[in-house]
């Protein structure tokens, strides 16, 4: 009977050592690592051009409902929706941002050093603003941006302001000229922008994003609608004067990026083919870019909002997959980008 027991002890002493060993050699990189894909809303017929932040500890969605066109007649309608949740699951309408006579699209959400949210959108001539209240339960009426009076006039795009050190920083584009192309700018209230510098890139320039990392080096991806149509990674430090540029190599639409363990990571349109999809991408600093992950979703998505938390990377995007434009939030663990960004 002894000898018995003491051989049950060994059988289970070996038992225990095995799973030991294999728990050693499985790492949580070789494991399956799952990201997931939540529809937020679909109110409307269309919906499009999506922006994500955190605010209070809530999640704030930005988009464009009926958005067409902009010009301004009644059947543009062009609306600007913002919608909240504490979990990402349920959302809960916070504004409707309208201005009479006017379209509005392509909302760019920010938080200010005062702890406002503040909205950037295309008007039919200029970029207009809104600004939340502090608890980001009410938002201002839309008005007109003031952009330095030394830029050429015309129809001047302000794309997404990043802020950084109490000052925000914004690429102004010119939609009816290829004069002044593309100028860097800053302000302090967000309503005043003045001109930092010119960005020395050829090509019809257009929706282009600024990122800082850590150490206060600007980073910008800039996009072009003619020529080559491959986009351009620009990088300066402060004050943001002087620039240097590497052109990507192959290079789809590219609006919105985030820094992930020191990599410019972006979302955009994916590289391989023949269909047509969004995936995740980094572009290294000599303007190499690779595709690293296929989003779950089989189209293209529209202008995706990016947001960075711990441990999860948050894509808010349209996707017309299941028979209308609807807005989807997919999580992405950073644990599978950081293993892409490995292998």
């Amino acid at each position: 009977m002894r000898r018995n027991f003491k051989n049950l002890r060994i059988y289970l002493l070996m038992i225990i050592l095995c799973g030991m060993v294999l728990s050693c050699c499985t790492s949580p990189d070789s494991r399956k690592i799952n990201m997931t894909v939540t529809r937020i809303w679909d109110k409307v017929p269309h919906n499009a051009y999506t922006d994500l932040i955190n605010f209070n500890g809530a999640y704030y969605c930005s988009f464009s409902e009926v958005c067409s066109s902009y010009e301004d007649t009644a059947e543009a309608r062009g609306y600007i929706e913002i919608i909240r949740s504490k979990t990402g699951k349920k959302w809960e309408r916070v504004a409707l941002l309208q201005k009479e006579g006017m379209t509005l699209c392509n909302p760019r959400l920010s938080i200010t050093p005062d702890r406002q949210i503040m909205i950037i959108m295309d008007g039919s001539v200029s970029s207009m603003v809104s600004f939340s209240d502090k608890k980001g339960d009410v938002f201002s009426d839309p008005e007109t941006l003031n952009t330095d009076t030394t830029i050429l006039p015309g129809k001047k795009r302000l794309w997404k302001v990043t802020w950084f050190r109490g000052t925000g920083y914004a690429l102004l584009y010119k939609s009816d000229s290829k004069d002044d192309k593309l100028s860097l700018l800053k302000t302090i209230d967000g309503k005043n922008f003045e001109k930092i510098t010119k960005i020395e890139v050829d090509g019809l320039l257009n929706e282009s994003t600024l990122r800082f990392d850590q150490k206060g080096t600007l980073y910008a991806l800039i996009s072009s609608e003619y020529g080559d149509k491959k986009g351009t990674l620009g990088m300066s430090d402060w004050p943001y004067t002087e620039w240097s540029y590497r052109k990507i190599n192959d290079s789809p639409d590219i609006f919105n990026f985030t820094i992930v363990n020191k990599k410019i990571v972006v979302v955009a349109p994916g590289l391989s083919k023949p269909e047509l999809h969004t995936g995740i991408l980094t572009v290294n600093k000599k303007g190499y870019i690779e595709e690293i992950v296929k989003l779950p979703l089989g189209k293209d998505a529209c202008y995706p909002g990016i947001l960075t938390e711990p441990g999860k990377l948050l894509i808010s995007c349209c996707y017309e997959h299941e028979g209308k434009p609807a807005i989807y939030l997919v999580k992405v663990p950073i644990k599978l980008i950081k293993q892409k960004i490995k292998e």
